[in-house]
């Protein structure tokens, strides 16, 4: 397993009831979802370059992250609620060479 550099981060607020890629109608690329006829677009963009990405959130909303792998055609979706903590977002994207 190594960092997969070069993955695309991308940041969403407020997508609640979305917690699978399956409950979007489309992936478009570049970070644009869309449901229900509608684009969703991120909050925030990074590009992986070294060991982690770290950001700050509003507190009081529910984050969600897609990952564009750079190694494999492959994209990972993950929804959480923030729950009003003020501590920053650590993310590290490991990649499995063997999937």
């Amino acid at each position: 397993m190594r960092v997969d550099y070069g993955a695309k981060i991308y940041l969403y607020y407020d997508c609640d009831g979305l917690y699978n890629l399956i409950d979007f109608d489309e992936y478009q690329g570049n970070g644009v979802l869309i449901k229900d006829g509608k684009p969703i677009t991120p909050f925030c963009t990074h590009v992986l370059d070294n060991d982690g990405f770290t950001t700050l959130v509003d507190k009081g909303r529910t984050v969600s992250i897609l990952v564009e792998s750079a190694v494999q055609d492959r994209i990972t979706w993950m929804a959480f609620p923030w729950g009003g903590r003020d501590t920053p977002i650590k993310f590290t994207w490991i990649l499995n060479e063997e999937m």
